[in-house]
This record gives C-alpha cells, structure tokens and sequence, in this order.
C-alpha cells in the first residue's frame, strides 16, 4: 500500500512541475488542438450586408479597416459559422451549382440584401514575425437578383 502511495505521489509531482509553469495547459493533455498549428496560415469566411450596389461592388483585397457594410451574424440567420467556412475554404470550383448551394445555406437573407462574402486569410506578417497580417477577398455578392462572383476567383483557390 505504502509503495502505491508512493508512486501515485511521484507521479502528481511530476505532472504539477510540468503544467505549473503553463497554466494548467500542458499539450498532451491539451484540449485546444489549434495550439499544434500555431504560425500556420489559415482561412475562414467573413459576410456583410452591403449597400454598395452590385456595379459598384469592389473586388480588391481589404484589411479589416477597408470593409464596408456591417457584418452578418450566423447566428442570427441560424447558420452555423464552420459550415460556412469550410464552405469557402474547401470550395475549388464555384460553378453555379457550388454558388446555388452557397446561397441555399444563407437562406432567406439572400432575398432581401446585398451579401458579400469574403474569404480571410491569416498569416504571421512576413517582416516583423510577431503580427498577424489578415487580408479579406471578397469572392461572392448576392443580390436578391443576382450573384455575382470575383473576376479572379480561379486564381484565388489554394
């Protein structure tokens, strides 16, 4: 009994002197497995309502700053955010079949504004190395009458 004792003890000293210093965070146990690709680049999807009317629509890569609309929450059209962004990041060919199924998952919001959907890229910023450079794209403006697509969106693919 006493030799369990014993190593149960080692074995929660050993654990503490390896997670102390981490905050309770040590990666093997970690339950946040984007830490493991930390530094990577990535790409989500970002969607505003616009009132740029669709001759307008620029299609030219903007900061957060050079957005223009107010952004459409998933939540309140009850659209889950992944969904979308695996959408847009997975997404090689928008043919009008992909662009219909884009449209069919916003739902209704596509009937009554203008919706502009853009694909964000994040990277470390290549001179300083301790920022984030996050550049928006727009690819896709639905209009309750139309949709319309980045003039590049071929060479914008991964």
């Amino acid at each position: 009994m006493y030799k369990k004792k014993k190593v149960l003890i080692i074995v929660f000293l050993i654990f503490g002197v390896l997670v102390a210093p981490h905050e309770g965070e040590f990666w093997p146990f970690s339950i946040f497995p984007m830490f493991s690709q930390a530094g990577n680049p990535w790409t989500r999807s970002h969607v505003r309502v616009v009132d740029t009317p669709p001759e307008s629509q620029s299609w030219q890569i903007v900061t957060e700053d050079g957005l223009d609309g107010r952004v459409l929450a998933m939540r309140s059209i009850d659209v889950n955010q992944n969904d979308v962004s695996n959408f847009v990041s997975k997404t090689t060919d928008w043919n009008e079949r992909a662009l219909n199924n884009m449209r069919n998952l916003l739902g209704e919001v596509t009937t009554r504004e203008n919706i502009v959907i853009y694909k964000v890229n994040g990277r470390l910023h290549s001179e300083s190395r301790d920022s984030v450079l996050i550049e928006y794209t727009p690819l896709i403006m639905f209009t309750p009458d139309t949709t319309l697509t980045h003039p590049d969106i071929p060479r914008l693919q991964p």
